[in-house]
Protein backbone atom coordinates (compact mmCIF):
# COMPACT_ATOMS: atom_id res chain seq x y z
CA UNK A 1 0.00 0.00 0.00
CA UNK A 2 2.92 2.38 1.28
CA UNK A 3 5.82 3.39 -0.80
CA UNK A 4 9.65 3.93 0.34
CA UNK A 5 8.55 7.63 -0.77
CA UNK A 6 4.98 8.22 1.05
CA UNK A 7 5.58 10.67 3.37
CA UNK A 8 4.46 9.78 6.91
CA UNK A 9 2.73 11.83 9.91
CA UNK A 10 3.32 11.20 13.63
CA UNK A 11 -0.07 12.48 15.31
CA UNK A 12 0.20 12.92 19.26
CA UNK A 13 -2.66 13.61 20.64
CA UNK A 14 -4.99 12.79 24.15
CA UNK A 15 -8.25 13.06 22.72
CA UNK A 16 -9.28 9.56 20.18
CA UNK A 17 -11.85 11.32 18.26
CA UNK A 18 -8.97 14.22 17.49
CA UNK A 19 -6.17 11.59 16.48
CA UNK A 20 -8.90 9.48 14.59
CA UNK A 21 -10.18 12.97 12.35
CA UNK A 22 -6.99 13.89 11.83
CA UNK A 23 -5.95 10.48 10.60
CA UNK A 24 -8.71 9.48 8.26
CA UNK A 25 -8.06 12.90 6.30
CA UNK A 26 -4.18 12.70 5.88
CA UNK A 27 -4.54 8.74 5.02
CA UNK A 28 -7.41 9.33 2.25
CA UNK A 29 -4.63 12.32 1.00
CA UNK A 30 -1.89 9.13 0.98
CA UNK A 31 -0.08 10.20 3.93
CA UNK A 32 0.92 7.11 6.43
CA UNK A 33 -0.24 8.30 9.69
CA UNK A 34 1.20 7.03 12.93
CA UNK A 35 -0.51 7.80 16.37
CA UNK A 36 0.44 8.34 19.92
CA UNK A 37 -1.92 8.91 22.55
CA UNK A 38 0.49 10.58 24.89
CA UNK A 39 3.72 12.04 24.83
CA UNK A 40 6.27 9.28 25.60
CA UNK A 41 4.82 6.65 23.26
CA UNK A 42 5.13 9.89 20.65
CA UNK A 43 8.65 9.75 21.40
CA UNK A 44 9.02 5.86 21.11
CA UNK A 45 7.33 5.70 17.58
CA UNK A 46 9.43 9.40 16.22
CA UNK A 47 12.51 7.47 17.27
CA UNK A 48 11.83 4.30 15.83
CA UNK A 49 9.72 5.90 12.50
CA UNK A 50 11.27 9.03 11.62
CA UNK A 51 8.16 10.71 10.39
CA UNK A 52 8.25 13.32 8.14
CA UNK A 53 6.21 15.39 10.09
CA UNK A 54 4.84 15.46 13.67
CA UNK A 55 1.20 16.97 14.91
CA UNK A 56 1.44 17.76 18.42
CA UNK A 57 -1.21 18.35 20.58
CA UNK A 58 0.06 21.50 22.95
CA UNK A 59 -2.30 20.01 26.34
CA UNK A 60 -1.56 16.87 27.24
CA UNK A 61 -2.27 15.18 30.61
CA UNK A 62 1.33 15.13 32.50
CA UNK A 63 3.21 17.06 29.96
CA UNK A 64 2.70 19.31 27.01
CA UNK A 65 3.29 19.19 23.39
CA UNK A 66 6.21 22.22 23.80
Amino acid sequence: MYTDNTMSVLVVDDSMSNTKLIEMTLVREGYRVLTAHNGRDGRVLAKKEHPNLILLDIKMPGENGF
